[in-house]
Order: C-alpha cells, then sequence, then structure tokens
C-alpha cells in the first residue's frame, strides 16, 4: 500500500482552514482507498460537507498523478454546490482550479427568445442561426476561446458561469466543449454519459479521469429515464397532418395516410386490450407483438421523409420540427435496442403512448464505471450496497465508506416516532382516514412554534388529506410552487405548515434555513413512500430475483430500499447542521410491521419509538420541542 499523503497536504485543496471530524474521516477514506488502486462509495448525512472532501480527495489525488475530475450532477440546482467550493478554495486559499460546466444547450443559451421554444425546436434554430452565420455568439466563438475564461474565476452558480460567457460574446456551451481539454475538472449532467441516444457528446477521456457522482441514489431511476423513448397518438396525428399540408405527390401521400392510419389502429386496439383490465389506467405491459405488425408501411414513410422537409422548405420553413421524424426514429430505436428493455402502454388524458424502457440501468452505468480511472459515488440517503451494486453495474473493486448520523449529529437531537393509528395503504384509504391523517398533522403542528413538514407518498393523497386541514400557514407543493415562493414565506413567518411529496421538489435538495437556523423542526412522513406497483417494477423485480436467485431481497431492493431513500431524504430536512433538532413522525403501522424497514431506520436513528395514541404522541412532542 502506498503512504498516504500527510493531510496537509491534501487540505491545500480543501476550501476551509480546517475539517470537522467527519470530514476528516471521508478525506482520509477516500485516499487511503483510492491509494489501495479501490473506488469509493459514500453515505454521509446532508450536511457534512460531502462535496468539500470528496472535491479535496480527487484533486489531490488528481494532481499527483496528472488525472482529470469529472463531477456528475443531476439537476441544475446541484452544480452550484461543486462551483461554490471552488469559489471558496480560490477565495480563502488562491488556489485556482479550471473547470467547465455544461448543461444542456437550451440552459446555456445568450439568446433568451430561443429559450421559449420546445427543445427540439430550440435545437433546430440553433442549428439554422449557426449555419447561416446569424448567431453572433457561435461566430465568436468559433474565432477562438481564451482560457482565461475558466481559469481563476469566482461563480456561485450556473447562471453566473453562463453570463460570463455571453458577456465575452462567446456562446457558453461550444465555448465549455472546446474548453473541456484543457479544464481540470468538469461538472457535467447525468445525461452525458447515461444516455444512450444523445445528440449532443462531449469528448471525455474517461480512462484518465476520477469520476464524482452526487446523489447517487438517483443514478439507476435517472438512467432509466433518460432512455426512455416514446411514441404518442399525438404525434401521429399530427404526422397525418404534416403529410397533408407538405406532400404533394398524391399517390404517395395515399400510401403514406394508410400507413399512418394503420398506427392509429394499433393504439385502438392497445386502448381496448388495456381496457379490459380493472386498472386501465396504469401503464401496462405489452408485447413486440403488438406493435411492430403496424409498421409494415415504415419504408413507404421513410420514402417520403425527404419530400416532407422540402416541401416545409418550399414553403419558408426555415427551422421546425417533425413529428415524422419522430415516428422514424421511434422504429428505429425499438428495432435496435432491445438487451434489457420493456415495451409499455400508457394511457393519459394528454393523449396515450407506447414507451420502450430499459429495464437495466446496468447495462449503460456498467461500461462508464470499468472504464474510468477511478470513481467517487456520494449520497446522504444511500440504499444498502447491494442495490447500488446491481442497479450500477459495479463490480467488488470499492471500499464502502459511511459516516453514520450520530457521528455528526447528537442522537439527543433527533426524536423519531412511529404513529401506527393511520396508514395511507391502498385498501384502507377513505374520507375516514384521510380525516384523521389531517387530526394528526394539524395536532403536531400547533405543537411547535417553528416549521413543520408533511411528506405524502403522492400527490393525490396529498390533496385528499389538505381538504381536511383548516390551519391558515400552509403551504402546499403545487407544479408552480418556487423554492424561492417558499422561502420568502418562511422568511416572514417561519411557523408554516409544508406539504410535500416524497421525492418531490420540496423534498429534494432544498434547505428550509432562515437566517442560520432550520425553520423546520417537525416531520411527519404520511405513509410508506414505496414505489407505485406497476407491469415495469414487476419486470425489474423479475429480473433482479433470476439475477440474486432471491425474490424476497429483490422485492425489498425495488420496493424497501425505494421507500427508505424517500424517508432519508425527508428526515435530512430537518438536519442541515449538527445544532438542529427534529421531531420527525413516521405515520403509518407498515413502519413496524416491515421488519426490514424497521431495522434499517433503527439503524439510521439509533432508536424509533411507537406511540399509538394521538394525546400520548403531541405530549411526547411538546416535551422534545422545550428543549
Amino acid at each position: 500500500m502506498q503512504c498516504l499523503p500527510k493531510l496537509s497536504k491534501i487540505m491545500q485543496y480543501f476550501p476551509y482552514d480546517s475539517a470537522r471530524k467527519p470530514q476528516e474521516k471521508l478525506i482520509e477514506s477516500i485516499l487511503y482507498a483510492l491509494d489501495e488502486g479501490l473506488n469509493v462509495v459514500v453515505e454521509a448525512p446532508t450536511g457534512v460537507g460531502k462535496t468539500a472532501a470528496a472535491l479535496a480527495s480527487a484533486l489531490s489525488y488528481a494532481m499527483d498523478r496528472d488525472l482529470d475530475v469529472i463531477y456528475l450532477i443531476r439537476t441544475k440546482n446541484q452544480a452550484q454546490a461543486p462551483m461554490r467550493e471552488l469559489s471558496k478554495l480560490l477565495e480563502r486559499k488562491g488556489i485556482a482550479i479550471p473547470y467547465v460546466l455544461l448543461r444542456n444547450r437550451a440552459d446555456m443559451c445568450c439568446l433568451t427568445s430561443s429559450k421559449k421554444l420546445a427543445y427540439k425546436d430550440f435545437l433546430m434554430e440553433c442549428n439554422y442561426l449557426k449555419s447561416q452565420h446569424e448567431c453572433r455568439y457561435y461566430e465568436g466563438t468559433m474565432k477562438g476561446v481564451p482560457e482565461s475564461l475558466i481559469q481563476g474565476v469566482k461563480l456561485s452558480s450556473p447562471s453566473s458561469y453562463v453570463r460570463r460567457f455571453c458577456a465575452a460574446g462567446l456562446c457558453p456551451y461550444d465555448s465549455s466543449r472546446m474548453l473541456s481539454n484543457k479544464a481540470r475538472l468538469v461538472i457535467l449532467s447525468y445525461y452525458y454519459l447515461f444516455a444512450m441516444n444523445r445528440p449532443e457528446t462531449v469528448d471525455l477521456n474517461l480512462e484518465s479521469s476520477i469520476l464524482i457522482v452526487d446523489e447517487v441514489h438517483n443514478l439507476p431511476s435517472s438512467i432509466i429515464d433518460l432512455n426512455t423513448v416514446q411514441l404518442t397518438e399525438y404525434t401521429i396525428r399530427a404526422s397525418i397532418n404534416e403529410v397533408k399540408q407538405y406532400l404533394t405527390d398524391e399517390e404517395a401521400r395515399i400510401k403514406a395516410m394508410s400507413s399512418l392510419k394503420t398506427l392509429l389502429t394499433m393504439f385502438r386496439k392497445l386502448r381496448e386490450k388495456i381496457m379490459e383490465d380493472e386498472e386501465s389506467f396504469k401503464e401496462k405491459r405489452i408485447d413486440a407483438s403488438d406493435v411492430l405488425p403496424y409498421f409494415d408501411g415504415i419504408d413507404t414513410l421513410k420514402a417520403i421523409h425527404a419530400d416532407i422537409m422540402q416541401g416545409k422548405r418550399t414553403k419558408g420553413l426555415q427551422f421546425f420540427s417533425s413529428p415524422l421524424t419522430e415516428v422514424l426514429e421511434f422504429y428505429s430505436f425499438i428495432i435496435t435496442k432491445l438487451q434489457g428493455r420493456g415495451l409499455f402502454y400508457k394511457p393519459s388524458k394528454e393523449g396515450d403512448a407506447v414507451l420502450s424502457k430499459l429495464l437495466d440501468p446496468s447495462i449503460v452505468s456498467g461500461e462508464v464505471f470499468k472504464k474510468v480511472n477511478k470513481y467517487i459515488l456520494m449520497s446522504g440517503s444511500l440504499p444498502p450496497v447491494d442495490y447500488i451494486k446491481l442497479m450500477l453495474g459495479l463490480r467488488d473493486d470499492y471500499r464502502l465508506v459511511r459516516v453514520p448520523l450520530n457521528e455528526y449529529i447528537s442522537m439527543d437531537n433527533i426524536r423519531a416516532v412511529i404513529y401506527p393509528a393511520v396508514t395511507t395503504k391502498y385498501d384502507m384509504r377513505d374520507e375516514s382516514m384521510y380525516s384523521k391523517i389531517a387530526e394528526a398533522i394539524e395536532s403536531l403542528f400547533n405543537s411547535t412554534k417553528a416549521g413543520l413538514l408533511a411528506v405524502f407518498p403522492s400527490y393525490d393523497v396529498m390533496k385528499r388529506v389538505r381538504k381536511y386541514i383548516h390551519s391558515r400557514n400552509v403551504i402546499t407543493e403545487l407544479s408552480s410552487t418556487s423554492i424561492d415562493g417558499v422561502m420568502d414565506k418562511l422568511a416572514d413567518d417561519p411557523h408554516q405548515l409544508i406539504l410535500g411529496v416524497a421525492g418531490g421538489k420540496l423534498i429534494e435538495g432544498i434547505e428550509f434555513k432562515v437566517g442560520d437556523r432550520n425553520a423546520v423542526d417537525t416531520i411527519a412522513i404520511v405513509g410508506v413512500p414505496y414505489p407505485e406497483p406497476s407491469d415495469f417494477l414487476q419486470m425489474i423485480l423479475n429480473g433482479l430475483s433470476a439475477k440474486i436467485g432471491n425474490r424476497q431481497l429483490a422485492w425489498h431492493i425495488v420496493y424497501t430500499w425505494n421507500a427508505l431513500i424517500k424517508v432519508k431524504q425527508s428526515i435530512g430536512r430537518g438536519i442541515r447542521s449538527e445544532r438542529d433538532r427534529v421531531y420527525v413522525v413516521l405515520m403509518d403501522d407498515r413502519f413496524a410491521q416491515n421488519k426490514a424497514l424497521f431495522d434499517e431506520l433503527k439503524s439510521y436513528l439509533s432508536d424509533v419509538a411507537v406511540i399509538d395514541e394521538l394525546g400520548k404522541l403531541i405530549d411526547d412532542a411538546k416535551s422534545f420541542n422545550k428543549h
């Protein structure tokens, strides 16, 4: 084993004067593992400072070996964490790490009018403007991009990064791609490494890079989402209109219309088949034989595609998307990408769809993790490592590094209680149960002067409980809810009842801080947030069961561990620093009945009590909140 570099040498890449004990543990453990030729999987609670510790370790290791660092993020907001630490490293220690950020083109475009377009339309407009030399930012980029733009910069957000390039008259996206080989660190969205069919690529040398993946518990589902393709009934109807408008050859038009109407027949037949099922509103598995025979006219559609495009140009359309293109791309995808995929029919008020979904994300991620020089996978809500290993295709060449919650925060600051008098189990859901849940939430809310976060398993359950809540200070998560709006209300009055959905925007990656204090001191997790059973999850369950030879473990991987991740994320909203105190109520008898879930919760929280009377629960909450 190589000698571990002195901590003082590693600390030159740490953006603070000193590290807390949990951070020291992380830094040393990561460096020991890397020096021994191992990769690293990290679980540490939210607030510990995983980003700073991982970056310091990776940069120290990379600099000694002339390697690069790739930092993968899922959302635009998650880019702020590494950017913030790199800015502090420059400000406090004078060490400049040249880095680039790459999101999708629209997010990085200087032309605000173009951002309003649908993404495919945006890409077409972008290509058109570039081809006609009408984008001054792209023209500026083609004349050369100075490396100084990524050296010695203190930027705190993706928007400030984009503005820096726009102010220089350069395209932020293409400039960043051009400078990626000059950067020591590249911050990328998951898309660039894990989307199989991507029009935008970045030239990266994985073999000479250390890969850091944040929020890795989200990676399996993100890979599935990135690689899902669909064909909607709306797209077929739009293609018919396209043929009518832009195809002048009458014989070709008649043949094309017939081929497209055959595809509409496919949707009608699938709808009839699904309607025979009691749960006709759910996404249902279908066979290739339910789909492929209806594509017999695909050669006809391929033959007229160029004529459609020419017809649009003749009518003065310079950039445009084409629904017929989507039909052809869908067919091409489903006949060439068969391994580890399933076909599904999804009914919807907005239009039914046929989807091709990835069943085994390790098909994509396994190759990436084999190629990189080293990887560091991080999570504040890591499921059992078997889940990560199986779903991501990891080999055994990694070390698991954990910072238990009790090494970060005094367990006297957390009180966890199961309240088994309510449940969101499907066969127990009725108005009486929703009213009972609302009563418990309001009673808990009235027992504290701070904020209460109630986390629901779905928007439907939240909506049904909400109508029985009569408190005035209520913030309900909606598609239109903004994080800034929530924080403004908390700043005005911290005594807010916040209703959110497990895995939603108010639960993941947000800090309810007002000043230096957490505005939330009570968290009610309403129901066990199991994924909703579906044909898709059943196929994943079957595949895992066959792979590991243990159906019960496979069930826990698919259902229990996914629920556990969301429970940990929810609890993490109340623990953002060592000083925080939080009262956690697990509102469902299944938290106690599922032994695997109960054992994991006890391991995570040290102790979990059970109180089955509302009056005693409120007394217990008041007693905890007095301190």
